[in-house]
């Protein structure tokens, strides 16, 4: 499953398909994720879509209303947590700035919503991430239960990469990332150096396995042993037998 072009739509790909199937959908698409055996997607206006490809005419289908207190002018993240199905809305403020005439963009907070599916309801999530770190950013967003196999991971927070097509455009994409503590509601660095900035692609998460010795076609498979990291390239994930960018 992906999303493409500038009017973020959806296609998806089975396995032995030549051509990438796309679908319809009347907005524009933040993130798409697979959950409990279903496609779920969120769009500009905070609906929250089925994306049923097993029928003879793939289509997407609205299963919830936006949730109340929702951005929709964020940036929208779907991601499981203990087995909960959870939106993270990545609050964004963009600035020009006069005299080179770019576009500051910077992340100024989060807030976190947990779906009900009894009610079809989003409730916002104050403080806890249930002792989990999440990752959030291009690519697929997932969580991780902080051990000693993730140094430098901690809980209760959240690991954002740089989400600015328009930044990756001008001057390289890598500006806006960085860690925010659930808790205090304080922002820290997760990594700086020289090679920090990109205009090949915008920097991913990468969580590969053990047992699947960083093959290209499974480093985005979300397992009980990850290792987390940005960099700056393309990736592929292979989900119940659909792949997806």
């Amino acid at each position: 499953m992906a999303i493409f072009s500038e009017f973020r739509k959806l296609a998806f790909l089975r396995l032995g398909d030549e051509v990438w199937t796309p679908l319809d959908s009347d907005n524009g698409i933040y993130d798409v994720i697979y959950f409990n055996g279903q496609f779920y997607a969120i769009t500009y206006r905070g609906e929250l879509l089925i994306v049923d490809i097993s029928s003879p005419h793939p289509k997407t289908i609205e299963f919830a209303e936006h949730g109340e207190g929702i951005n929709t002018c964020a940036e929208l993240h779907l991601v499981e947590l203990v087995g909960e199905l959870f939106i993270v809305a990545q609050e964004i403020n963009v600035e020009n700035e006069l005299i080179s005439g770019n576009n500051i963009h910077e992340t100024v907070g989060f807030d976190v919503y947990k779906f009900n599916f009894d009610n079809r309801k989003w409730t916002q999530v104050k403080s806890s991430l249930d002792n989990r770190a999440l990752f959030v950013g291009f690519n697929d967003s997932f969580t991780i239960f902080p051990s000693n196999n993730h140094l430098g991971c901690e809980p209760n927070c959240i690991y954002f990469t740089d989400v600015d097509l328009y930044g990756l455009m001008e001057n390289g994409a890598g500006h806006d990332m960085g860690v925010f503590r659930m808790e205090t509601q304080e922002f820290d660095d997760h990594y700086v150096g020289p090679d920090i900035l990109t205009r090949v692609c915008a920097p991913l998460w990468i969580c590969p396995s053990i047992e699947d010795s960083l093959s290209p076609l499974t480093v985005l498979k979300n397992t009980t042993q990850e290792l987390s990291f940005p960099v700056a390239s393309s990736s592929i994930t292979r989900v119940e037998g659909h792949l997806g960018i």
